[in-house]
């Protein structure tokens, strides 16, 4: 992780600081129950809070538990553990929600109503992400097409992002990150219901690239 994502994730939390912690989790309660909330709720520190007690919550929010403010308050931590170690661990069983599907989630939450400074922090956080991606090696870290996917289920314009990735060419890592998504012509399921932001990037690949400095 560079030096920018990890200043981007410090505003994360420095921007919704204010935000306060929930007393409850509005649930179903057969996806999330009084277990789930006990640990999620636990009083300690938002950095400190173990990824295994925000796994249900990440893998329900926006669908079948949780609501903005809740999903507020969390979502520095949450974004935090997308990027880095995954929800995942022997605790949970499980992987999933995977970084496409978790930062799909903005768009179910509302994200784009949310105070300017909060949304901007979102903003940079996604930039830098995407940024520390394309210049990692790809057997190394996730890759563009998911990290894309998950962007384009929160943004309505890839333009900036596919901008970066046009400028950052022909470095070894941007380029290389170019295989992923033109092999699997675009079949992460994590697209669905985002036609006109797969078009944005199927026009991009099928086109020449603008090859120059990243800013």
């Amino acid at each position: 992780m560079n030096r920018e994502l990890t200043a981007a994730i410090d505003t994360l939390y420095d921007t919704f600081a204010a935000v306060p912690r929930p007393t409850g989790i509005d649930a179903c309660p057969g996806c999330f129950g009084a277990d789930d909330a006990r640990d999620l709720l636990r009083p300690v520190p938002l950095r400190s809070l173990p990824a295994t007690a925000l796994a249900h919550y990440a893998m329900h929010v926006g669908l079948t538990a949780g609501a903005a403010d809740d999903f507020r308050h969390f979502l520095p931590r949450m974004l935090e553990v997308s990027v880095t170690d995954g929800f995942g661990g022997p605790e949970v069983g499980f992987v999933y929600p995977e970084v496409d599907a978790f930062v799909g989630r903005l768009r179910f939450t509302g994200w784009t109503t949310w105070d300017p400074a909060e949304q901007t922090a979102v903003r940079e956080f996604l930039a830098a992400f995407w940024h520390d991606v394309l210049t990692t090696d790809p057997d190394w870290t996730f890759s563009a097409d998911e990290v894309l996917c998950g962007i384009g289920n929160a943004e309505d314009d890839l333009t900036p992002y596919l901008a970066t990735w046009a400028a950052l060419l022909p470095a070894t890592h941007p380029a290389a990150h170019l295989r992923q998504p033109l092999a699997r012509q675009h079949v992460n399921a994590f697209w669905h219901g985002r036609a006109a932001q797969l078009a944005q990037v199927a026009a991009w690949l099928a086109g020449p690239p603008t090859v120059g400095n990243a800013p």
